[in-house]
């Protein structure tokens, strides 16, 4: 066996701070009705939702300012269909409204829909649409407004496609009512049309062409400009729930470097963004405003299962036991991240409490150096993968400290995020470093695209497709939950292609004049609540 030098965790993880600058949550981005009756949701308020968190600052008054909020990316177009991160949600929630939304906990609450019902057979899903609703361009929201999205969705160019592929033909029944029939059992289509699939845009500009870069949605703002730095967004007047919105217009911004990003909160050049963990301390001590809360987000890695090294189960395992999770969650993240194994945390539904989560995240280098110079006599060398924001190309180097104790020999390339997230995509990487947005835009489409060796049809483990359509027999969190749970099992047994690392907290900070902000468990970043102080 090749000689290792032992070097403390705490030391390798020190150089890792300085030579990065930066640690790293997350911007980068039910009482559900049983199998026994139809599966629905009753009209109501959608407003009810941002009463729903203890994660949220209370809106304490009526006011008209702009809100400009800090990320650390820019998306390549303004087409939800043809989005290729999550990170970039900030942008299209201003411009579009979606079908389904959800609530701070991660329930799901009317949008653009006032109810869905799912058929006893999981086959067919009706959407009763919201009456009065126009697109900025002044065009009617009506049921063939949402057949044309779809169509769009379901284009041969569209990265939404494979998502919605259970879909087999759509009917307007009436002016406010579709009726979307499915090949397969579609309980997960609720929660797929919170994302960017059941974002609204007006079919005028799918068929003009322009949506790309002048999206025209029935969002609560209109853009009103874009370019490399900032978008820019102004408060529509006609919204359908204007009366709510206390907005005059906002803006997102970039600010790739975590340190500069909060500065500029600091300094009023924004009014709110997200921090790392290990940046709280800081925040704190300028007297910002802090809200914190659980989010499905998770720092870890993606293993490709289809090359060489990653197609071998025990390998896949190897890693997982060379990942110091707990001492990455104390030094790298000032104990602001929690870590697991499983992709989901506590609160939210998928989450499974029959997962020994003790022993798959047990850390055991040695164990480790053993599988890869067995199955590795001559050594093994690889390149992780990441994107330029300083939070992943730190905490590379620190996978890359921790994989060199067991004898790997590791290459960090970090690269644009939207260049990156294409090489994920479409299977150029051997390792990757980012977030994991495991429930997005549902756990068992997370489960059937992530845990699938490339493109063939085989997945890590035999049982994951079964698991899936069963978790698919219902929309109900409760009933599904207990499928997803096997999925997480059946995969950590075989080595996870994806591993977790650990769970953020999820923290904003603001200006003390903003209120409202919220941070959701599972849905998209949504500032209709927001306020700003004169």
């Amino acid at each position: 066996m090749r000689f290792r030098a032992r070097v403390p965790l705490a030391i390798a993880l020190a150089f890792a701070l300085v030579s990065c600058g930066s640690g790293g949550s997350g911007d980068d981005t039910d009482g559900a009705p049983t199998d026994a009756e139809p599966q629905s949701t009753a009209s109501s308020d959608a407003d009810d939702a941002d009463d729903a968190s203890a994660t949220a600052v209370e809106s304490s008054a009526e006011q008209s300012g702009t809100f400009r909020w800090g990320t650390t990316t820019m998306p390549a177009t303004m087409d939800p269909t043809r989005v290729g991160s999550d990170s970039h949600i900030a942008y299209m929630l201003p411009v579009y409204d979606n079908l389904v939304r959800a609530d701070a906990d991660g329930n799901l609450i009317p949008g653009l829909a006032t109810a869905w019902t799912l058929a006893d057979d999981a086959l067919s899903l009706d959407l009763s649409l919201r009456e009065g609703v126009v697109f900025h361009d002044g065009e009617p929201f009506n049921a063939e407004a949402v057949i044309a999205n779809f169509e769009h969705a379901l284009s041969d160019d569209s990265l939404l496609a494979p998502v919605l592929n259970m879909i087999e033909s759509m009917e307007a029944v009436d002016d406010l009512t579709v009726r979307i029939a499915m090949n397969r059992p579609g309980g997960d289509l609720p929660e797929i049309l919170r994302g960017y699939a059941g974002m609204m845009a007006s079919p005028n500009s799918i068929l003009d062409g322009t949506i790309d870069q002048h999206p025209v949605g029935a969002g609560p703002f209109a853009l009103t400009s874009i370019n490399d730095n900032e978008a820019t967004y102004e408060r529509f007047a006609e919204y359908w729930d204007a009366d709510n919105i206390h907005l005059a217009g906002m803006s997102v911004g970039i600010y790739t470097d975590d340190a500069a990003r909060l500065n500029a909160v600091r300094t009023d050049q924004l009014d709110a963004t997200f921090i790392r963990p290990n940046q709280l301390l800081e925040a704190e001590a300028a007297g910002l405003k802090i809200v914190t809360g659980p989010r499905v987000f998770i720092y870890g890695m993606y293993l490709n299962s289809a090359s060489d090294v990653f197609s071998q189960p025990e390998v896949r395992q190897a890693i997982s036991l060379a990942v110091d999770r707990s001492s990455i969650a104390e030094f790298y993240y000032d104990g602001g991240c929690t870590p697991t194994v499983q992709l989901y945390p506590e609160e939210y539904w998928a989450y499974s409490n029959d997962v020994d989560d003790a022993a798959y995240m047990t850390y055991d280098p040695d164990a480790a150096a053993a599988i890869i110079d067995e199955a590795f006599p001559d050594g093994l060398s690889f390149t992780i993968l990441t994107n330029t924001v300083s939070n992943y190309v730190g905490l590379s180097e620190v996978m890359q400290e921790q994989f060199r104790q067991i004898g790997i020999d590791v290459t960090v390339e970090a690269i644009p995020v939207n260049e990156s997230n294409t090489r994920v995509r479409e299977g150029d990487y051997e390792i990757a470093v980012s977030a994991l947005f495991s429930a997005n835009p549902d756990p068992s489409s997370f489960a059937l695209e992530y845990y699938q060796v490339g493109d063939t049809g085989t997945f890590i483990d035999p049982t994951v497709p079964e698991l899936v359509e069963r978790a698919r027999l219902t929309a109900d969190p409760a009933l599904r939950a207990e499928a997803i749970g096997e999925i997480t099992d059946a995969v950590l047994s075989v080595g996870s292609s994806m591993v977790g690392i650990c769970i953020p907290d999820t923290t904003f900070v603001a200006r003390t004049d903003v209120d409202g902000l919220v941070v959701p468990m599972n849905g998209n970043y949504d500032f209709r609540s927001v306020t700003v102080g004169e």
